[in-house]
């Protein structure tokens, strides 16, 4: 397996063409750092943690009696991850998955290991936009990897707790639960991304009906960009889930398969919501555009009531405007006045004749 290590200034989609199949290219916008192995041993009675970033130290800690977590940090990393994969003799097409950040969610069996990846996604609340990291989980028979684009911190800080407190069923049950705790804790925080997402269409519709701007349209279509990036990341997911239950590999439990289907109703829920969302934004877009139709509409008016009430007055200020000689009024001594009187009267005719209609 060849490694690239050389640092090309090319797009993420363009470092991948041309690659012998298996090579690792890390295709991330992250700056290189250096990885970060977390290894967790647990089982019912114990649990123990411990912290390095050389391969030889992390294996030398491995207790084959009890379930491994080796967490990783740091994809770009590619010296450390070949000799990682190559001591654990992993697929190298599954090797190259683990660093192709642009991968879509899947699940496959390797034989020897369950492959899964996924997108962890969390929302900036400094910028208000969404952040995705890549997340790729290899499950063997009493070890489960995780491999972290390197991100600050994750979605999983909940799961550790209970592990060191051993509470709950997970230092009971083999590495498949944890498996299952990790992708669950994933796709519930898909639902705080969305509730980020349903506040912003709310207050978006507040606006639109209480002060609208022109910056309502460009706040609606990058809330459909952001969900469509959110649906981009579930909908592979929702199939994966559902090829694992049928074809239930032999790392997944049998009594573990009900937590798998609980996590697979999960994502039907969730593309349940997204299509809810869609037709909210739609909704908001006509809103939007109908508000915008009524004030053309009433500016239009508006200007057309100003129109008809001047059409009169330029008539009778363009006929006494005329150069004729022959015009007996402008001989008049009370002509002028008589204009005068004859317009505001017209004028105020017009005025309440509109209002009557209802018209303005």
């Amino acid at each position: 397996m060849k490694t690239a290590t050389k640092k090309e200034n090319t797009t993420p989609l363009t470092k991948i063409i041309g690659r012998i199949p298996g090579e690792l290219v890390y295709v991330g916008k992250k700056e290189y750092q250096p990885a970060v192995f977390q290894l967790i041993t647990y089982n019912d009675e114990k649990s123990q943690t411990f912290k390095t970033g050389n391969v030889q130290d992390l294996v030398s800690k491995i207790e084959e009696n009890k379930v491994n977590w080796i967490d990783m940090d740091g994809l770009s990393d590619l010296v450390t991850i070949e000799k990682l994969t190559k001591h654990f003799n992993f697929h190298p097409m599954m090797s190259e998955d683990i660093v192709n950040t642009e991968h879509l969610p899947k699940v496959e069996d390797f034989g020897k290991y369950l492959f899964c990846t996924l997108k962890m996604l969390r929302v900036n609340h400094k910028t208000q936009l969404i952040e995705q990291e890549h997340l790729s989980l290899v499950l063997g028979s009493n070890v489960l990897f995780t491999f972290q684009e390197g991100m600050e911190g994750d979605v999983f800080g909940t799961i550790r707790d209970r592990i060191f407190a051993n509470k709950g069923r997970v230092c009971k049950l083999r590495a498949d639960y944890l498996f299952y705790l990790l992708v669950d804790a994933v796709i519930d925080n898909y639902y705080l991304v969305l509730e980020s997402i349903r506040e912003k269409v709310e207050m978006i519709e507040d606006d639109i009906i209480a002060h609208p701007s022109k910056n309502m349209m460009n706040n609606i279509l990058a809330l459909k960009k952001q969900l469509a990036l959110i649906r981009k990341l579930v909908f592979p997911l929702d199939e994966e889930l559902g090829k694992l239950i049928k074809e239930h590999p032999e790392y997944i439990h049998t009594s573990n398969l009900t937590y798998i289907h609980d996590a697979h109703d999960h994502v039907k829920h969730l593309i349940n919501t997204f299509e809810a969302f869609r037709e909210m934004l739609g909704g908001l877009m006509d809103l939007y555009m109908s508000n915008l139709s009524h004030t053309m509409n009433g500016v239009m008016k508006t200007l057309t009531v100003l129109s008809a009430i001047f059409i009169p007055l330029t008539f009778v200020a363009g006929i006494y405007g005329m150069n004729f000689e022959n015009m007996p009024e402008l001989k008049w001594q009370w002509g002028y006045f008589t204009l005068w009187a004859i317009m505001i009267t017209l004028t105020t005719g017009m005025i309440v004749f509109f209002r009557r209609k209802k018209w303005f």
